[in-house]
């Protein structure tokens, strides 16, 4: 009970129904924190493509490419 009336307190909820729903909501709600430092990673690389290989190609000669 006390744990959402802080909750409430915190997010400016006042009227009872509030309350109830966060009683409702149990344990399984978030706990904001204020924000940290930047996560920084070691990301790995990929080799890049050239936009070419992304444009449209006409049917007609996809046809021709699979017939041949």
């Amino acid at each position: 009970m006390v744990a959402a009336l802080e909750r409430a307190v915190a997010f400016g909820r006042w009227k009872a129904a509030d309350v109830r729903s966060i009683l409702a909501a149990g344990t399984g709600v978030p706990t904001p924190r204020p924000a940290g430092d930047a996560l920084i990673l070691d990301l790995p690389t990929s080799s890049g493509r050239s936009l070419a290989e992304y444009a449209p190609r006409c049917a007609a000669a996809d046809d021709e490419a699979v017939s041949s």
